[in-house]
């Protein structure tokens, strides 16, 4: 059985091709988060700026993906 993480990780690269001129040059992270109901594996696309971010998310949203901006946590 293939992992929920590899899963996600593959769901990046299908984005990738999906989009490449919207996820150009961003990498990304797989973020483990424990809920009631198990864990969750939000997939993170990073360094980028808010204004990138906020025109990624339009776009994906018109095309029916998920997304949400996740403001970086403070250190």
């Amino acid at each position: 059985m293939i992992s929920k993480a590899i899963m996600t990780n593959k769901h990046w690269a299908h984005l990738q091709q999906q989009f490449p001129e919207l996820l150009a040059g961003l990498t990304s992270t797989v973020v483990p988060e424990k809920s009631a109901h198990g864990t969750l594996y939000r997939l993170q696309a990073v360094g980028l700026s808010k204004k990138r971010a906020r025109t990624i998310c339009k776009h994906l949203k018109a095309k029916s993906q998920a997304c949400v901006l996740v403001h970086p946590a403070r250190a």
